[in-house]
């Protein structure tokens, strides 16, 4: 269904959609004259002189109604820099005791399992991450495969269950004893 009103700018972006590449690089020269002129050296076909003048023929008007049709594509988002080995080596020592602590695997403490038995061990596994290894909450997101804020989440949740004694932080005093040398490391 047609709109019975559309805006000026919508009316206007409709029909320069509709015209062809010839209509379009006059269109573009009647908007900006002084930009798009005939090069009389190479009679509208784009030359050295032109480029070098800053003029542009028919042939550069289509090329620029061409650019100007569509926006720009979205930038691909810059990859994170990967975790240095030593700091990945302590990691996987520190989910390796907690998923044998707490009888899980730690392939499912790293995916997105989210049983009981397998969160509780991944809040553990967070937060002895954060205290032994003082890494970054970025960082040990990207480890876990999660935002940084879900395992900021986590620390701040166990360590209040340490404070409280709560049975499920039980094994992360053992576990701290455990993995210190990795601290010193």
């Amino acid at each position: 269904m047609e709109p019975t009103t559309l805006s000026p700018r919508a009316r206007t972006l409709r029909e320069f959609r509709a015209m062809t590449d010839t209509d379009r690089a006059r269109w573009v020269q009647s908007v900006l004259p002084d930009k798009f002129v005939d090069c009389p050296a190479c009679e509208g076909a784009g030359c050295a002189g032109c480029v070098d003048t800053g003029l542009m023929s028919i042939a550069g008007a289509r090329a620029w109604s061409r650019e100007h049709e569509a926006p720009p594509a979205p930038a691909a988002p810059a990859r994170p820099a990967p975790l240095p080995r030593s700091l990945t080596a302590k990691l996987d020592a520190i989910v390796d005791a907690c998923a044998g602590a707490y009888g899980v695997t730690a392939r499912r403490l790293l995916d997105r399992d989210r049983t009981a038995d397998v969160a509780v061990a991944r809040l553990a596994a967070m937060y002895l991450a954060r205290e032994l290894t003082g890494a970054s909450w970025p960082a040990l997101g990207r480890y876990f495969g999660r935002e940084h804020t879900t395992v900021y989440g986590a620390h701040e949740r166990t360590a209040r269950a340490v404070e409280l004694g709560v049975p499920r932080a039980f094994p992360i005093s053992l576990l701290r004893t455990e993995l210190a040398g990795l601290a010193a490391a």
